[in-house]
Parts: structure tokens; C-alpha cells; sequence
């Protein structure tokens, strides 16, 4: 059979194994190979078969879409956003970095996908009540039982925990996480599935991050009017309707709103270990919005070898702007309810 690259997959020669000086080469997505055989090698994000060309060379199999149409087995909202379409180009958001500030993250799934020498600067990561799994589970992790839940599994990750043994979300501690993030280079997108009523501690962590060129993602709440850091005006600010495009919080669905996501539904991984859904809402919005900036970004990246020229959080407001499916008047909310594939074909 004839198996197409959709990532760049290292040629090894000899074994598929581990082997630090068995990769012969590499190839780019888009190239195909006569496959002639399969072996078990190295186990790389869940998967251990490998394919075996004529040459002898060794392949992961992982990096392929091939003729017997093995499609990527995704969680139901990856393929309500139809994210299989844009790995099989090989955009699984390589060479982005998000920050989430959250409750911590804690899954085997996170191995390799968190970067530990950043995200325990302050405070160890460790989750304390499963939020910030649940929500960095869906900007980058690892396969669970062969399905992914996550939109960006190449991108990497840094986790900042906000959360107080027996208190809570600390607004003091989610300050000094967005002071970490304007302070850190190689940095791009920052996830903030969080929003507070108080207005007053947050406006100089925010122009600090605008300054240091990154994109800021925050939920517009629940409950009430549009919550902080959200309703700063250069923030990416989320709400969450259902799968029928409708809205849940009416209070947030006015002046300060950018987009809507899906926020029902959402399966993503269980604080230690397994799968759980929780709840609805914007926060599980927000981490879906900001893999899909991270999806876009990585997509900028590959084609044009550089950052976008505006600065970023400019570059993805407008991008959004130009990419949503419009509600009806009825339910009239910033630019509408984001489209994955609209996003990318407008890059």
C-alpha cells in the first residue's frame, strides 16, 4: 500500500526502535512511500506500529494517512470542528507555545507535551480540583485509548496552577501567572478558562502581555456580565453556546464579546488519569478557541517561516473577524461562532 506523509516522519534505518543514530533522514508532509510491511518500534504518542518500505527503512506510522483511509480517532468535539482535516496537512500545531492558568494538570497524557521547566517556576503544578486538565487536555496532550481530545497535540505547553488548597481560584495568583507570561520569550498564546468581577487588579498584567506580543484567550463567564481579564478590549474574549449555535449566559453575549465556541459536550482528560466531561461552559470554550489560534498560528508558521508581521493579538482578532459562521439576530454575539476551517483557509 501507498502511505502519505501528513507531518514530518524521521527515516530510521536498521530498527524502529529508540536509537539515537538509526535516523537516516527525514521527510516533509506530503511525500509518499511504498509500504511493504509493518513492525512494532519505538512507542510514540500511543502508537507503536511501524511501517517497513522497500529499502528496509523504518517509518512511524503515526505521521502517515495512508490508502486504507485510517482516519485519526478523535473525541466528538474535535470532530464536530473537523480537526482531522487539518492534521492530514500536517497542522497539529507544531512550534506554538501556550501557557494555561489553571487549577494545574495532572495526566499521563501531559508527558512530553508540558514544558516542567517553566511551568513550575512559582508553584507546582499539580491539579487540585481537575479544571485545568480537563482544559489543557484540549490544547495538547497525548492519545487516551487511541483517541485524541486534544486540538494541537505538537504545540507545547506551560501550566501555571491559580488554584488554593480549600479556597479556590486566587485573583492574586492569576496576576502574577499573567506577569510570568508577559515575562517569558518563546511564548505565544495564553489561556485564561477563568473570569472575576473585579475589574480594578488586572488592566497593567494585560497591556504587559499586549506589549510582549502574545495572544491572550479568556472566558466571558458564566453567570453575569462579561468577567475580567476577559473584557479587556485586547483580549480574545470567549462565550459558549451549545451544538445548536445556542447561547448560554445571555448577560455575556453583548459590547466586550469576541467570538463563541462549543461549550457543551466536551470530553477531555480526568484529573490522574481516564476521560470526564465537565459540566458546560465558556471555560471549556476558551481552551477550544485557543487551539484553534494554535492550530492557525503553527499554520502561519509553516508557510511563511516567520511570526505574522501585526502584532499578535491584532493578528488574531482580525483573523477571527474573518472567520466565524454569523449567528442569527436573535442571538447577534461579536463576530459569531469560530470555524476551524474558515480560520485556516484565511491565513
Amino acid at each position: 500500500m501507498k502511505a502519505r506523509t501528513v507531518r514530518e516522519v524521521h527515516i530510521r534505518s536498521g530498527s524502529a526502535g529508540r536509537l539515537s543514530n538509526n535516523k537516516k533522514g527525514v521527510l516533509y508532509p506530503g511525500f509518499e512511500i511504498e509500504v511493504v510491511g509493518t513492525t512494532k518500534g519505538e512507542l510514540l504518542e500511543g502508537r507503536d506500529d511501524w511501517y517497513v518500505d522497500r529499502n528496509g527503512d523504518f517509518y512511524w506510522s503515526g505521521g502517515f494517512f495512508d490508502d486504507k483511509k485510517d482516519e485519526f480517532r478523535t473525541s466528538d468535539i474535535l470532530a464536530f470542528y473537523n480537526v482531522a482535516d487539518a492534521w492530514k496537512a500536517g497542522i497539529r500545531g507544531a512550534n506554538v507555545n501556550v501557557a494555561v492558568i489553571d487549577s494545574g494538570a495532572s495526566h499521563p497524557a501531559f508527558a512530553g507535551h508540558i514544558d516542567l521547566s517553566t511551568s513550575n517556576a512559582f508553584r507546582d503544578i499539580t491539579d487540585l480540583n481537575g479544571h485545568g486538565t480537563h482544559m489543557a487536555g484540549l490544547i495538547s496532550s497525548s492519545t487516551v485509548d487511541g483517541i485524541s481530545y486534544a486540538f494541537a497535540p505538537e504545540s507545547a505547553l506551560t501550566i501555571y496552577n491559580h488554584t488554593v488548597v480549600n479556597v479556590g481560584s486566587d485573583q492574586r495568583i492569576v496576576k502574577r501567572a499573567l506577569d510570568a507570561c508577559a515575562a517569558r520569550g518563546q511564548l505565544h498564546i495564553v489561556n485564561v478558562s477563568y473570569a472575576d468581577p473585579d475589574p480594578d487588579i488586572f488592566p497593567t498584567s494585560i497591556e504587559r502581555l499586549i506589549a510582549a506580543n502574545k495572544i491572550v484567550v479568556a472566558a466571558a463567564g458564566n453567570v453575569g456580565g462579561i468577567g475580567f481579564p476577559s473584557k479587556h478590549p485586547n483580549v480574545i474574549c470567549v462565550a459558549a453556546v451549545n451544538k445548536n449555535n445556542e447561547k448560554f449566559n445571555a448577560e455575556s453575549i453583548g459590547p466586550g464579546l469576541t467570538v463563541c465556541a462549543r461549550g457543551d459536550e466536551v470530553d477531555s482528560l480526568k484529573k490522574d488519569s481516564g476521560i470526564t466531561r465537565l459540566g458546560a461552559g465558556s471555560s471549556q470554550a476558551t481552551a477550544i478557541v485557543s487551539g484553534i489560534l494554535t492550530l492557525a498560528l503553527s499554520t502561519h508558521l509553516k508557510k511563511y517561516r516567520h511570526l505574522p508581521a501585526a502584532p499578535l493579538h491584532r493578528w488574531a482578532h482580525e483573523l477571527i473577524s474573518k472567520s466565524c459562521d454569523p449567528a442569527g439576530d436573535e442571538n447577534t454575539f461579536g463576530y459569531g461562532m469560530i470555524s476551524l476551517q474558515k480560520v485556516l483557509s484565511n491565513i
